[in-house]
């Protein structure tokens, strides 16, 4: 039979550098260096959907200016963003057309 060793123990470092407040300064210090990205928190908007898209009108501007590629035969879209917010819309479609 083998006998039971006892648990390892840390080091008092050892357990400080498992600390969320060690890891948080770490990460900050990481950052200010440059060895590290500054992520924004994923934030989380109110949406409105019309038909397939989905927007955040919290986000938009006085002034909305909307470049719409690909309209196709539906331009509900396009209407509605015009009515809401008064948007200047630039929409195009090159979708060749077919003859005959």
């Amino acid at each position: 039979m083998e006998a039971i060793k006892p648990a390892a123990r840390l080091s008092p470092w050892k357990r400080v550098k498992q600390t969320p407040a060690f890891q948080r300064g770490k990460l900050l210090v990481k950052r200010l260096i440059g060895r590290e990205l500054w992520l924004r928190p994923e934030v989380q908007y109110p949406q409105r959907r019309y038909g397939e898209w989905t927007i955040c009108p919290e986000l938009l501007e006085q002034r909305v200016v909307v470049y719409s590629m690909g309209i196709g035969d539906n331009i509900d879209f396009e209407l509605a963003v015009m009515d809401e917010w008064g948007a200047e819309v630039h929409a195009f479609d090159p979708t060749p057309q077919r003859r005959g």
